[in-house]
């Protein structure tokens, strides 16, 4: 059997060489996480027009939300019929095409969702009914 000074560890130092080299290379799900918390966020804004008022918000994320905050602008009774309607000219490109009115009648979630698609700001008008 051959022997040799590699072989022994009794002349190598306690720390080796390699233990102190750090990893340099940055690991890409931290660094995505950081550039993520550090991006802006752009807020979309909702103009509410009920009459000759106006107000303005943050857009809410669902059709339930700005149910409820069309209703407590406007301090309506719980048992009140009113509509909501956006016209064409403030709704996305593709609601736009969809409808041959002059607006948009936001009946649920889903038109609300096809409404809001890409917007930075809506304008919602409350009227008195449904059409």
């Amino acid at each position: 059997m051959l022997l040799s000074p590699a072989s022994t560890s009794a002349s190598l130092p306690s720390q080796s060489f390699w233990g102190r080299i750090e990893n340099k290379k940055p690991d890409k799900e931290s660094e995505f996480q950081k550039q993520a918390q550090m991006a802006p966020v752009r807020q979309c804004l909702l103009t509410l027009a009920y009459g000759d008022m106006e107000n303005l918000r943050l857009l809410p994320q669902s059709f339930a939300e700005l149910e409820a905050v069309a209703r407590d602008w406007t301090d309506l009774p719980p048992d009140a019929i009113f509509s909501l309607r956006v016209p064409v000219e403030f709704a996305s490109s593709g609601a736009s095409r969809l409808v041959s009115g002059p607006y948009i009648y936001l009946t649920g979630e889903d038109s609300y969702q096809i409404a809001i698609h890409g917007v930075q700001s809506l304008r919602v008008e409350i009227g008195p009914s449904p059409p």
